[in-house]
């Protein structure tokens, strides 16, 4: 007989809240607490103790590594007993031994998903990118096809997202790809989800490129259908030799909206009630400055705040949407009074809302509520920064710089540019968006260089696009003379026509540039 629900404890300790900590956290909750062995005993787990007291874990494994001859023949029974064992090993530093256990799992080659579950974990707890990225293109290769959808299912589809943008963050390209080369063999994440799935073929081509090898490139590319996707195709110029010869960028791009828009709105008909399909035409919509179009779809949804926050993830991004959507409709007031509802709730009790959080920061300075947005970034910084990854807490201090800058205290500021500078290459675009504030456009300067610079100029040079003309909050005229203003500067001027062009693009920049 076995049991789940002991896993919670985990979310407790601030190791996991990275992106492959939390696919420990997901993994292992499909493990179990109660394990009855063939002989009938029972062993139940604490796993808050096995996770933090050195003698139960050693007590622990004693006990499984005894009985383990006992376990039956069972694929989720002999994963349990190796997630506690593995978290076991884990407290007790043994990290030699865990090594030693995944390196026996790869070479037996399991083909049922299940048996990934255990290592997986463990990779996870240690946030271990490589070693992630090698278990999930073993199981890739090995697991047979017809197990290929609980294979996809081991983490939702948020958590092998982040994954793969903490992966980015880091630099570790490599792994990066090999994870995204895994799931994309494997049909990840399933139902007919085209941008998730041309993401992972963006990825591809940009290895391929490295590579050399454009002929796979050129086979990734040709599958691409979203508009997000599609946009650094035709905007940077690394991508020319692998785009039809002669293909019109704007046809291009205007064939993956009109995809885009068929497939959202066939979506939400067949299923109206579903968080996520709402929130993908919700975006769609905003993404072409249809903003009360937008609005009139999540309005169902705004009557109560916490019951859709409660309802599913992506309840909390569908009460952003809508603040989004009327602040740049002109209603700043009701905007802000949903926002507050979802600010509201204890982000310690469910870490997730911390993403919202940030964005009321952002939006309260775009609405030109600079003293309500200082309070709330000041705020995160002070309750909520220990949840907050290194691109958050950019986010977060650069709007403590134009907030305090706004409010006519730039001396107050300074502090925390430099403190910013110690994590800068975590989110080059926050600390290019606090020199503007400050209006230091040569520090601006430097920063989008260096962006335009490195391997990757996508987002700069997407920073630097023209837009179709919208309302936009307070602030938008603002950005996009600052942006206008860097754009002539002749240094920049030099490497945007090496690296990129710039287009009319029939898309609001509000929802598609951040800096």
């Amino acid at each position: 007989m076995i049991r789940s629900a002991w896993f919670a404890a985990l979310v407790a300790s601030a190791v996991f809240f990275t992106p492959a900590a939390a696919l420990a956290t997901q993994v292992l909750e499909r493990a179990e607490s109660d394990v009855e062995l063939s002989t009938g005993t029972r062993r139940a787990v604490d796993m808050h103790r096995l996770l933090t007291d050195r003698a139960y874990a050693q007590e622990t494994l004693d006990y499984f590594s005894r009985t383990v001859t006992e376990v039956p023949e069972n694929a989720e029974l002999r994963v349990a007993v190796d997630s506690i064992r593995l978290a076991a090993l884990g407290t007790l530093g043994r990290n030699a031994e865990i090594h030693q256990i995944i390196d026996r799992t790869l070479a037996a080659r399991p083909r049922t998903a299940v048996e990934y579950l255990a290592v997986l974990a463990a990779a996870g707890r240690f946030n271990n990118h490589p070693l992630l990225a090698e278990i999930m293109d073993h199981a890739s290769r090995n697991v047979r096809a017809s197990e290929w959808s609980t294979l996809r299912e081991l983490m939702p589809r948020d958590g092998w997202r982040s994954l793969l943008q903490d992966m980015w963050e880091r630099g570790d390209m490599r792994s990066r790809a090999r994870l995204a080369e895994a799931l994309f063999r494997i049909g990840w994440p399933g139902n007919s989800d085209t941008r998730m799935a041309d993401s992972l073929r963006s990825i591809l081509v940009e290895d391929r490129l490295n590579r050399a090898d454009h002929a796979s490139a050129t086979e990734f590319a040709a599958g691409l259908s979203t508009p997000s996707s599609v946009l650094s195709m035709i905007l940077l110029k690394r991508y020319d030799d692998i785009l039809s010869p002669g293909e019109d960028r704007l046809a291009l791009l205007r064939r993956a909206i009109g995809h885009r828009e068929d497939e959202t709105a066939e979506a939400v008909a067949a299923a109206p009630q579903n968080h996520r399909v709402v929130l993908d035409r919700v975006q769609h919509l905003r993404d072409l400055d249809r903003d009360a179009e937008a609005l009139a779809l999540l309005q169902p949804y705004l009557s109560d705040v916490a019951e859709t926050i409660a309802a599913s993830e992506d309840g909390m991004w569908l009460v952003t949407e809508a603040a989004r959507a009327l602040i740049d409709l002109g209603r700043s007031d009701v905007a802000f009074g949903l926002m507050a509802q979802l600010a509201a709730l204890p982000v310690a009790e469910r870490i997730q809302l911390v993403g919202p959080n940030v964005s009321l920061a952002e939006m309260l300075w775009e609405a030109d509520r600079v003293e309500e947005a200082l309070a709330q970034a000041q705020r995160i910084d002070g309750e909520m920064l220990q949840f907050v990854n290194n691109y958050g807490k950019m986010r977060v201090w650069s709007h403590v710089v134009c907030a305090l800058t706004g409010l006519d205290r730039a001396a107050d500021a300074r502090p925390w540019i430099e403190r910013m500078r110690d994590i800068a290459t975590a989110n080059e675009g926050a600390m290019m968006l606090a020199h503007l504030c400050l209006g230091d456009m040569a520090a601006a300067e430097a920063v989008l260089l260096r962006r335009l610079r490195s391997s990757d100029p996508s987002q700069a040079v997407r920073v630097l696009q023209d837009w179709l003309p919208g309302s936009g909050p307070p602030k938008e005229a603002w950005l996009l003379a600052q942006l206008r203003v860097l754009r002539s500067r002749p240094a920049v001027a030099i490497e945007l026509e090496r690296v990129g062009r710039i287009l009319q693009l029939p898309l609001a920049r509000t929802s598609w540039s951040t800096f």
